[in-house]
């Protein structure tokens, strides 16, 4: 099967809007006259909505801002965009119809597709003096990447309320252990016989698993090539390298620790969906020994495990040196069109502004002390803002929660330690190579086609 067909291609975005001006539709991009409503589509998971630190947070900045400035009113509604362009089909309408949100929430490594296809607009002119962003982006691991360099400009802010990634092995202690594991795994063969020996059976189902997958094949893959210090892309960004001799490895054990496990068949039953509740993951819940992630884990470890005894290191590659890290993250983006650009840019400003940090992080902290939680912030915070977090969540963690503070430390010591970091290969179709990893990944991963097979057809397409 081929990759999801793109939204691009049944839908040009420059043809669009000259069709729209030319049937009279005029978008307006002049500032409007006070008091506005800046209108933001965000995810479900960094917006103001439901019971969690981060959406008190959120809440908390858009009220002070508000405050702030009592001409401008902030809309915020969530929408649901993913890693593929084809998840944005909402946005996308709402843009044709000139009833797009002034701004909106995209995988900051899809800001270069969107940009060539006129979806987003630069920020740089709108953006005051003296912005914080442009301070922020620099700090954050990838960002600075991904959101310049479009034809010179930039594009977008950093959502400082979102994780940075950095694919890592966490591993629980004590099941390591329990199955005579005394170090955890550092190459891809340690990784394989490890999560065999650590996965327990009664008669051909799966009681514990030894290693839990990332729930997205492409994902999975693409931590194993990353920690490798591979690539999708050639240099220059203009061709596809799917099947390159480093993805293919990457792909080969993505499939080989399933096969050690006892194959795709019974060790994708454990592998969380989508619409799972994170309360379920079965590394939480202690019933899978290992599995790789980024630094989000640690806010669910925080909720629902806070006292595992777990431990997080480098995603094995083949050699257990050099290693390589996948830093990722999300950005706001000022939508074509935007009826405020100038109140909208401000605001995205703010929200990575020092003032807004301290903000959410006290309506955070406030949060988790009122429900008993503990509080592990976003992992952009750590970055952006390390004197706020020494002053207001470090010490809290590690007085209470040693095991979770030094899964922070880890994080923040990941440009340190790694040989190298990487954002995603920017280019102008990254959706569309990460969808062409799917069927890759599932043709390997069912044993349909080799790794090399499944690789080459879909660099092809």
């Amino acid at each position: 099967m081929g990759p999801i067909p793109s939204l691009w291609r049944g839908l040009r975005w420059l043809a669009v809007l000259g069709v729209l001006t030319a049937s009279g539709i005029q978008f307006n991009t002049a500032r409007a006259a006070t008091p506005v409503t800046v209108t933001i589509w965000s995810t479900a998971t960094d917006g103001p909505v439901g019971p969690t630190p981060i959406a008190a947070g959120v809440k908390a900045v858009i009220a002070h801002y508000q405050q702030l400035h009592a001409g401008i009113k902030i809309d915020w509604s969530e929408y649901t965009p993913q890693q593929d362009p084809s998840s944005y089909q909402t946005l996308v309408t709402a843009i044709a119809g000139g009833k797009a949100p002034d701004v909106a929430e995209i995988d900051r490594f899809l800001t270069a597709e969107f940009a060539a296809e006129g979806a987003v607009e630069p920020i740089g002119s709108y953006l005051p003096k003296n912005a914080a962003s442009l301070v922020t982006d620099k700090l954050l691991p990838g960002a600075w990447a991904e959101l310049h360099g479009f034809n010179g400009q930039l594009y977008g802010v950093p959502v400082t309320y979102d994780n940075v990634g950095f694919w890592a092995l966490y591993y629980n202690k004590t099941m390591l252990q329990a199955a005579g594991i005394t170090t955890p795994p550092t190459t891809w063969a340690q990784l394989n016989a490890d999560a065999k020996l650590a996965t327990k059976k009664a008669g051909s189902r799966i009681t514990t698993l030894g290693y839990l997958p990332y729930s997205d094949t492409a994902g999975e893959m693409d931590g194993f090539l990353y920690g490798a210090q591979g690539h999708l892309i050639s240099p220059n960004g203009k061709t596809a390298t799917l099947n390159s001799p480093i993805a293919v490895k990457a792909l080969g054990e993505e499939v080989a620790v399933v096969d050690a496990q006892g194959g795709w068949d019974a060790v994708s039953r454990w592998i969380p969906t989508p619409t799972s509740p994170a309360a379920q993951n079965p590394f939480f819940m202690q019933t899978a020994a290992m599995t790789d992630g980024g630094d989000w884990y640690l806010q669910d470890i925080a909720l629902y495990a806070p006292k595992m005894q777990f431990g997080i290191v480098p995603l094995p590659n083949p050699t257990g040196k050099s290693y390589g890290a996948w830093a990722g993250g999300w950005s706001f983006q000022l939508v074509k069109g935007s009826t405020h650009p100038t109140q909208a840019a401000a605001f995205m400003d703010y929200m990575t502004s020092a003032d807004a940090a301290k903000t959410f992080i006290m309506a955070a902290q406030a949060y988790g002390a009122a429900h008993n939680q503990v509080v592990v912030l976003p992992g952009a915070f750590y970055f952006a803002y390390p004197g706020l977090v020494a002053q207001y969540n470090l010490p809290a963690l590690k007085a209470k929660y040693p095991q979770i503070y030094n899964g922070v430390q880890f994080f923040l010591n990941t440009p340190k330690t790694y040989a190298a970091s990487f954002a995603r290969d920017r280019n102008f179709v990254p959706g569309e190579l990460w969808q062409a990893e799917q069927p890759a990944a599932q043709a390997a991963l069912f044993h349909k086609m080799t790794p090399a097979a499944s690789l080459a057809q879909q660099n092809t397409i």
